[in-house]
């Protein structure tokens, strides 16, 4: 797993609460070995601790091809 970043999210949906109020979680984007992208809600104690400690990765682009990649492009 190779994190991207993590980031506070808020919800402002009139149907899910009051016109006044935001609900704020936190939530992890991270890349796995196969390549996908995942978004997950976590804890404010684990994402302070990810912050903190786990080291983040750079998501780059190709020039050439345009494809995102961490190390060197596998492509080019």
């Amino acid at each position: 797993m190779y994190v991207i970043n993590v980031s506070k999210a808020y919800t402002n949906s009139i149907k899910k609460r009051n016109n006044k109020t935001k609900k704020s979680c936190y939530k992890l984007i991270f890349y796995d070995e196969s390549g996908n992208w995942h978004i997950k809600r976590i804890s404010k104690i684990k994402a302070y601790w990810i912050k903190l400690f786990v080291k983040k990765h750079k998501v780059k682009k190709c020039c050439t091809c345009g494809q995102k990649y961490l190390g060197s492009c596998p492509n080019c």
